[in-house]
């Protein structure tokens, strides 16, 4: 029910959308619009399958979930017996075991997972290859529609400035309209497939959690992180869509005003241009969408969005917080853009070609 209704949503705010654009009096050639929604959502699901486990590996480490207090043994055959007092009154001991003579001292915390590699192994360890997967299905059905959406009102607005080259304000609008627009109609599948993905409150069951969001949190529970995920993708969609548009439609000049013929769809310059501008857009807002992934794990009020919660993070975790499981997040990330930008170029190409033979 959730997923049809977020559907039926995303259907009717990008038709109206569309029907504000379709007053342009623009004559300049565009893709179809069934062509750019399929490709855009064939694409997605490719680049997200093809990065499952690195998406795990990534939420994993900004929830921080694996997390241990390992013990520290201090040998005390030696020691006087006021020192064994003095640990025990100052509270640092929690165990005491006469016949060793080892005092146990509670360390501080430590994160098992640091790393992409680390998380990982922790995952194949304790719920087996499988677990790598856990979420995609979710993350698949997320991003399906919302890539479709995205590139959709993006073609639309691109080709409603008559082709010419966009300005830099253009773009910046152009991409974060489309990002918040594609984003704003799948958040709720968003905040399942976070929930499914650290197995939290209902294992990894998708439809177990909507149940329990349903009936502990209510309708705004599936919105839970919304405003700071709308707050991440305006300027995600800024850079990521704006810089690819400058990156390809520069090589295209390049190409044309040193004779060479206009580039291939297929070529690996797409992939080139799509990873740069995935890896630019995610450091811009790493540190919200860091907060964000707190906020949807989180069942309670725990966690709100806003200045005061980064400061409390930072006071609380350090700096490092804000840009946790960012290498993790670039290993996704590049390769993920790389083969959406590719493969959506693929597609449309193949899928205009196929309409173009059939007329």
């Amino acid at each position: 029910f959730v997923l049809l209704s977020i559907n039926l949503a995303s259907s009717i705010l990008f038709f109206c959308f569309q029907s504000l654009l379709m007053s342009s009096r623009s004559q300049a050639p565009r893709s179809g619009t069934r062509v750019v929604l399929l490709s855009g959502a064939a694409s997605g699901a490719i680049s997200r399958t093809c990065v499952a486990p690195l998406e795990r590996a990534k939420i994993e480490l900004m929830v921080g979930r694996f997390m241990a207090a390992p013990t520290a043994s201090l040998d005390v055959s030696r020691q006087r017996a006021s020192t064994i007092r003095s640990h025990i009154m100052q509270g640092n001991a929690n165990a005491l075991k006469l016949r060793s003579r080892t005092i146990t001292l509670p360390p501080k915390p430590r994160v098992v997972g640091t790393n992409v590699i680390s998380v990982l192994r922790q995952v194949v360890r304790t719920e087996g290859w499988r677990g790598l997967l856990r979420g995609n299905t979710l993350n698949v059905l997320r991003i399906a529609p919302t890539k479709a959406v995205e590139l959709a009102v993006w073609e639309k607005f691109r080709s409603s400035k008559g082709g010419r080259t966009l300005t830099p304000r253009e773009r910046v609008v152009g991409g974060s309209f489309a990002s918040m627009l594609g984003t704003a109609v799948t958040h709720p599948i968003d905040t399942v497939r976070t929930r499914a993905t650290i197995g939290q409150g209902g294992g990894a069951d998708p439809w177990r959690h909507c149940l329990v969001i349903a009936r502990t949190e209510g309708v705004k529970g599936f919105f839970r992180g919304f405003v700071p995920n709308l707050v991440r993708v305006a300027p995600y969609g800024a850079v990521n869509y704006g810089a690819y548009d400058i990156l390809q439609t520069g090589y295209k000049k390049f190409r044309k005003f040193t004779g060479q013929p206009p580039a291939n769809p297929a070529g690996l310059e797409n992939a080139l241009w799509g990873g740069l501008s995935g890896a630019m857009a995610q450091t811009v807002v790493y540190p919200i969408e860091m907060l964000q992934r707190r906020m949807q794990a989180s069942t309670g009020q725990g966690i709100s969005f806003g200045v005061a919660s980064l400061r409390e993070l930072v006071a609380r975790e350090g700096v490092g917080v804000l840009y946790t499981g960012l290498s993790s997040n670039y290993a996704k990330t590049i390769p993920a853009a790389a083969i959406g930008w590719w493969s959506y170029e693929v597609i449309k190409d193949m899928l205009e070609e196929k309409e173009k033979n059939q007329k």
